[in-house]
């Protein structure tokens, strides 16, 4: 049984598909309802499909089908009802659309509500925004999105605002000014700065970020304490560049209670988890199924490139190995381990009816290709040395630069790669070998088509992830140069 955590991701991006099928000038759109797993089954033939999620995915469009002022109207779909109308015809999913649309008796109003268990409130009218004047942080925050061009360093700067003086409640009132999907797509971001803190290593300091590994359990019986041993265990096992360090909370907590938690009670959690103090989160209770171990992780050594099908068999033998020693020290079934930002992401979607279209997060943004060749441009002037593409889900890739070309003339994996973080959020590293020795190290932060340049100071931390890939050789840090280009 999937997690509540894998069920509303897969929700969220169910959603995403079926608004793009809904007409955009449809008045009326119908929402599919399975009574049974069974029915499901049926119709669909594909056994995988959970019915949990089917239920929560026709939730989330008729909230969003409401939000945008279109009526709905269920359709109850039975598996006897259907294989009947389909006849000797092998099943496929044209069919089940067709045979969806064909169906004249539909459940509307508030029946159409309670069929699908929501509250007759979803379907009152949203009121107007609250207007994003003066010069309270929440409106400078709300203002930031609005704009067509607005730097990172601003927002930057206004989330630390909010983190330092602790202003929470700027959270709410923010809401009250935005669309939900960007209000969605800020509270994101100050959830990445929020949880995360420096992580004393052995290689010296890095960036620390707070992660999840969902699971279920029964609910019987006080939840198993997290072993000290656990976090050694699982980082002595290879599963990517971003886990090589390792720290838990001594308690499991439950999933769904990470989105009441402030952007200041994440700071604090990610500050305790770097001390190795315990968190201050409420354990999960005795009845609790839905449980998540609670940690922190820094990036060590070089990740692999996951576009490898080698790569991606070994990263599979990792999170197989995770999975079996949580197994076998906490008797629970484990998912693979999330970043808590994405995981707020995943569930505050879910809260909000908005859709994902994928892990990025940052909807069908399209790279700027003239930012994409600016980028690479400046790769190629390196000569000789490394580049490293950093993900937001901390995954990276590498590319060897040799005489001014990514080695193996395969410019067209590094121009996907720098398009796949300009497009959400990421990072560009690059190492220019110097005729003295060692590398010299610049970067970039890229925040949905915007290129920041950053300082010495903020790349220097980052070099120790890719030390094994440049040999140990000494690394000196200097800040980039802006870039020159025509935004497209």
């Amino acid at each position: 049984m999937p997690t509540i955590l894998r069920m509303s991701l897969d929700a969220i991006l169910g959603l995403a598909d079926f608004l793009d099928d809904v007409p955009r000038d449809a008045e009326t759109v119908r929402i599919p309802e399975f009574p049974t797993a069974e029915d499901l089954l049926a119709v669909t033939g594909d056994a995988e499909r959970d019915w949990r999620t089917e239920q929560l995915l026709s939730r989330l469009a008729a909230r969003a089908a409401l939000r945008d002022r279109m009526g709905i109207a269920v359709v109850r779909l039975e598996g006897a009802a259907y294989r009947q109308w389909l006849g000797g015809r092998v099943n496929a999913p044209a069919l089940q659309t067709e045979y969806m649309h064909s169906r004249t008796e539909l459940v509307t109003g508030a029946a159409a509500l309670r069929a699908l268990g929501l509250p007759l409130e979803v379907a009152k009218p949203l009121g107007k925004l609250r207007p994003a004047v003066g010069s309270s942080l929440a409106a400078r925050l709300a203002r930031w999105v609005m704009r067509e061009e607005s730097s990172p360093e601003e927002l930057e700067s206004l989330a630390g605002e909010l983190l330092q003086k602790r202003q929470d409640g700027a959270i709410r009132i923010l809401q009250e000014m935005l669309e939900p999907e960007d209000f969605g797509f800020i509270a994101h971001a100050i959830d990445e700065m929020a949880a995360q803190a420096e992580l004393a290593t052995p290689d010296g300091p890095r960036p620390g970020f707070v992660f999840l590994i969902p699971a279920v359990r029964a609910g019987e019986g006080a939840p198993p304490p997290v072993p000290a041993s656990l976090a050694a265990r699982l980082a002595g096992l290879k599963l990517g560049g971003a886990f090589g360090h390792i720290g838990f909370a001594p308690f499991l907590i439950e999933t769904d209670s990470i989105l009441a938690l402030t952007p200041s009670q994440l700071r604090q959690v990610a500050a305790a988890l770097a001390a190795g103090q315990r968190p201050p989160v409420q354990p999960a209770g005795g009845a609790a199924t839905e449980v998540a171990l609670l940690g922190i992780a820094a990036g060590a050594g070089e990740d692999d490139d996951l576009d490898s099908e080698e790569s991606e068999e070994a990263f599979s033998a990792g999170l197989q190995a995770w999975g079996d020693a949580i197994q076998q020290e906490l008797g629970l079934v484990a998912e693979e381990p999330v970043f808590l930002s994405r995981a707020r992401d995943i569930l505050r979607r879910v809260e909000l009816a908005i859709p994902d279209e994928g892990m990025d997060g940052g909807g069908d943004l399209e790279a700027d290709a003239a930012a994409v060749a600016a980028l690479a441009q400046y790769v190629a002037g390196a000569g000789q040395g490394l580049a490293a593409v950093v993900f937001e889900d901390g995954s990276s890739e590498t590319y060897r630069i040799a005489d001014g070309l990514v080695a193996g003339n395969d410019a067209a994996a590094l121009d996907h790669g720098l398009a796949e973080a300009l497009s959400t959020v990421g990072t560009l590293l690059v190492f220019a070998r110097r005729e003295a020795g060692g590398f010299g190290l610049t970067g970039y932060e890229l925040v949905r088509n915007v290129i920041r340049p950053l300082s010495a100071a903020e790349v220097r931390g980052m070099a120790a992830a890719f030390a094994e890939a440049l040999d140990g050789a000494p690394v000196e840090a200097a800040e980039a140069p802006m870039l020159e280009y025509d935004p497209g």
